[in-house]
């Protein structure tokens, strides 16, 4: 706009000099006044032309001249507007989120993809993304036509002149309520039983896809677990631990009259300090002395002083079983899975089959010094030989060549060819039992900084350790970032179509404190950085689905991760992956 305005004030201005020229002509002068005039202006009149023509033809070509500016000046205008305001209207940042949410253009090819808008009123109208996930759900252009075909904002299924489908309430062309993601006719997410225009039941307050409040498990239409009776967007009744989203575990309401009854949330001592299920955030969650089963005695993450951190029978994984620092006597002191330095991963006394035992870097005399059946421990060579990490020590754990007893020989998840891939005597689950011993070495790759191929057919494949991630090691503050390459290749002759899906998910940050991640396919972003890392109940989940990939050709996959917490409560902290690729 400031150009433009710097454009036309030379147009007006130039114009105006040369109608003053003009008049001063043309107006009541002397010869010398006029002779003056022309001469200072460059303009000469031929010889042998009566004044009065020689007047008439100055005046034509001084118009002819303002004429060829006004010309001149129009077609600026039009030429700007229709390529730098066209441009500027792409990957607009309403919300000043620093992300677009208007107009986006995801392949770079000077065309809106997501959140298009037609009558340029500053609201999508076609191939709309879901709150800030640059997807389109709603209003989708099938044809390329740009008009919304599939999966229609404000639908009215029965006539009543009322929204059943797709309601956008605040009239900015978003879906608010009953949203339907799949296009199937049915209501999926933040669905309004009452018509008052607010959720009800499987309320997303989050805005990444999936149910967190009022969850309905068995379709009655009613809340079952996770249940907010005062509508601020925080559980009060009937709250989930986050391991099946089925089981209510924390205020659980017994005689269904909407008042916890069992096993409540922030209990307190006669001094007013929290004992028990201790939310620590007040997100609506206990984070501190997790009482799992209801009989009053805290089982997992437990502290011991003011700190209000963690200290004892930490549970990282989200499970509601405790897998670091576990206090197997009472006594208050960690006698297994012992984090010494405080980076979440054990150090000394390392139990990898669950019995509660010192398996690996055993501490003998208990000096906090590993003393017997180290991990990684070296041939003459400088090569790992025997209780092996594959990535850094993600989890904490020694993952391939794992000597359960102690005697110097690897028993479980044995590498026989040197390439840090289990090949035999695998346990899947650590618990110290093989449960297979064979693997098809093809579809597991080592590498998760280089681009990795996987293979697909009608199977599908496990991409093991492509997520790893060791926060600690990389140090990360915020605004750490990395990036992780992926390959799909197809060697048969037909298309395949598949999805990314997360599975084995490890995860021991903070809620608002998880590190956010992006997904690319072949140049194209299809999930944006406004998504966080899932927990494990995300298990099985779907990154993207319905991906193609055409015959005998590849499909580059990219992960792009960015760590910006909300504080540094959570640095340092584990974040473990599989990718699942699974043909439809």
């Amino acid at each position: 706009m400031y150009t433009k305005c710097i454009f036309f004030y030379f147009v007006w201005s130039f114009s105006l000099k040369c109608v003053n020229i003009i008049n001063r002509i043309g107006g009541v002068m002397t010869e010398e006044e006029k002779n003056k005039i022309i001469e200072k202006e460059n303009l000469y009149l031929e010889e042998g032309i009566p004044k009065k023509k020689q007047k008439n033809k100055t005046m034509l070509l001084v118009f002819t001249f303002i004429l060829f500016v006004v010309v001149t000046a129009v077609t600026s205008y039009i030429v700007m507007n229709y390529f730098v305001v066209k441009n500027k209207n792409l990957n607009v940042d309403t919300n000043g989120d620093g992300w677009p949410d208007l107009n986006v253009d995801t392949d770079g090819d000077k065309i809106c993809n997501v959140n298009c808008d037609t009558n340029k009123d500053n609201k999508p109208d076609y191939n709309i993304g879901y709150k800030n996930i640059v997807v389109s759900y709603f209003n989708v252009d099938t044809d390329g036509d740009g008009k919304p075909d599939f999966n229609i904002i404000n639908q009215d299924t029965n006539s009543d002149g009322v929204c059943d489908i797709n309601c956008d309430i605040d009239n900015d062309n978003k879906p608010d309520i009953n949203v339907d993601f799949d296009g199937d006719g049915e209501v999926d997410l933040n669905i309004d039983l009452d018509g008052d225009n607010k959720c009800d039941i499987n309320c997303d307050f989050l805005g990444n896809r999936y149910a967190t409040v009022n969850l309905d498990q068995d379709g009655d239409l009613k809340a079952d677990i996770n249940i907010d009776t005062n509508n601020d967007g925080i559980p009060d009744i009937n709250i989930n631990y986050g391991s099946d989203y089925v089981t209510p575990v924390f205020n659980v309401d017994k005689n269904n009259d909407g008042v916890a009854d069992f096993n409540l949330i922030n209990q307190l001592d006669s001094t007013g300090r929290c004992v028990l299920n201790c939310d620590v955030d007040n997100n609506g969650w206990p984070e501190t002395n997790i009482d799992i089963d209801g009989d009053g005695v805290a089982d997992i993450n437990l502290y011991i002083d003011d700190a209000k951190v963690p200290k004892l029978n930490i549970d990282t994984t989200g499970n509601g079983k405790a897998n670091l620092n576990v206090d197997t006597n009472n006594d208050m002191k960690a006698d297994i899975n012992i984090d010494i330095d405080n980076d979440g991963k054990p150090d000394i006394n390392l139990d990898v089959n669950g019995d509660l035992k010192s398996d690996i870097n055993v501490d003998r005399n208990n000096d906090g010094v590993a003393d017997f059946n180290l991990t990684n421990q070296l041939d003459n060579t400088g090569k790992c030989i025997l209780n092996c990490y594959i990535n850094n020590n993600v989890k904490g754990m020694p993952e391939y060549n794992i000597d359960i007893d102690g005697d110097g020989k690897y028993d479980i998840n044995i590498d026989l060819d040197g390439d840090k891939i289990v090949d035999a005597n695998i346990d899947i689950d650590f618990d110290g039992i093989i449960d297979s011993n064979k693997i098809d070495t093809s579809v597991l790759f080592k590498s998760l900084t280089e681009n990795t191929n996987v293979s697909i057919s009608d199977k599908t494949v496990k991409v093991s350790y492509l997520d790893n991630v060791d926060f600690s090691k990389d140090k990360i503050v915020n605004g750490w970032k990395k990036t992780k390459k992926l390959m799909v290749i197809n060697n048969t002759n037909n298309d395949i179509i598949y999805d990314i899906n997360w599975n084995d998910v490890i995860n021991n940050f903070g809620y608002g404190n998880r590190p956010y991640y992006e997904l690319i396919v072949d140049g194209k972003q299809l999930v944006n950085l406004n998504n966080q890392l899932p927990y494990p109940v995300n298990n099985g989940q779907a990154i993207v689905k319905g991906l193609i990939v055409k015959a005998n050709s590849k499909n580059e996959i990219v992960l792009n991760y960015v760590y910006k917490p909300l504080n540094n409560y959570d640095d340092g902290k584990l974040f473990y992956s599989v990718l699942e690729v699974r043909p439809n």
